[in-house]
């Protein structure tokens, strides 16, 4: 059975640590290495988790906008959620590249309700303010999420390259 693309970043990251870095001889080479120990565990971390983040904002946005839909009549919600819906077909694996495509469409909705959101009356925008909001809110969190690096291989090794 080959090795999931998650075992060759954590193969790689072990090789590299126990291998490679114990060879090198000077501080600078050290501080260079300390950089790809960091590249190799975030990439470990997109790997896992970026297809997950990616659907949870496809469907979080699309439930968003097709509430927001008879909210914003003269957006044109309901074609952003037909566009994006039909990025994809049933018999088609939504890859990476294919679901940020989709989600793209609906970001760029978003940014035009948000700035429809002035149009409405105070009380209804402070609800749709609060709901766009907590929307942000979570994907701020997803995009913390992706942004940092699992502690690959020997946390105390790391501890050990110097910092850049």
């Amino acid at each position: 059975m080959r090795p999931s693309t998650l075992e060759l970043l954590e193969k790689l990251d072990d090789a590299f640590r126990k291998q490679m870095v114990p060879s090198l001889d000077n501080d600078h080479a050290k501080a260079r290495a300390a950089i790809l120990v960091q590249l190799i565990g975030h990439l470990h971390q997109r790997a896992r988790i970026e297809g997950e983040c990616l659907w949870v904002e496809y469907i979080e946005l699309r439930e968003l906008l097709a509430e927001c839909a008879p909210v914003f009549p003269a957006l044109d919600v309901g074609d952003a959620l037909a566009a994006a819906g039909a990025v994809i077909s049933s018999d088609q694996y939504p890859s990476i590249p294919l679901l940020g495509e989709r989600n793209e469409i609906l970001r760029s909705c978003l940014v035009d309700v948000i700035a429809s959101l002035d149009q409405l009356p105070a009380e209804a925008r402070t609800v749709w303010e609060a709901r766009v909001f907590a929307y942000l809110r979570a994907q701020l969190d997803r995009d913390l999420l992706l942004s940092t690096s699992p502690a690959l291989g020997d946390a105390a090794g790391s501890a050990e390259l110097p910092l850049v």
